[in-house]
């Protein structure tokens, strides 16, 4: 396999585009055959020694590809729990949003077909601040339904950015 690596810090002449061994995976290690890698200025700082990294070392921490290869203790079960579930909690997140703004719009749609009836039935947080706040002008009301949404959707929002903080200051 060729890889292009750098043995000490330096300009672009310490790059060397070179043939590398890769072995078979340790019983608790996985092989990945990358198919993409990122550069970004980070590998840039590494190869200069602004940020110092162990060498020798290559370009590119962040990469996209294929398992090839597992050891004897890894299961497929953990391969899934630890490499593609990662990976994709950025899309299930980004899947909820859209159905919370969906089903938000689907309510818009519901008061607009039936009129604000029967009764309170389909009144929803949003309509109710703004006829709190415009129409009764009851300014105190409305602010606190304004808080109790803003609150809701920070009660997922906070718990999701900690969890993805945490975890890449853990790395």
């Amino acid at each position: 396999m060729k890889a292009i690596r750098f043995e000490k810090f330096g300009g672009p002449e310490v790059l060397e585009y070179k043939d590398i061994e890769i072995g078979k995976p340790g019983p608790k290690e996985v092989l990945v055959k990358n198919l993409s890698v990122g550069l970004n200025y980070i590998d840039v700082y590494h190869r200069t020694g602004l940020y110092p990294i162990e060498l020798p070392s290559g370009l590119g921490l962040e990469a996209s590809g294929v398992v090839e290869e597992i050891g004897s203790e890894v299961s497929l079960f953990t391969v899934y729990w630890k490499i593609l579930l990662p990976m994709m909690r950025p899309v299930f997140f980004t899947s909820f949003v859209i159905l919370v703004h969906i089903s938000i719009k689907s309510y818009d749609l519901i008061v607009a077909l039936t009129q604000g009836g029967p009764g309170i039935s389909t009144t929803m947080p949003a309509l109710f601040m703004t006829q709190a706040a415009f129409h009764k002008s009851q300014v105190g009301l409305s602010a606190a339904s304004a808080m109790m949404m803003f609150m809701a959707v920070a009660a997922v929002i906070i718990p999701y950015l900690y969890s993805e903080l945490r975890r890449e200051n853990a790395r």
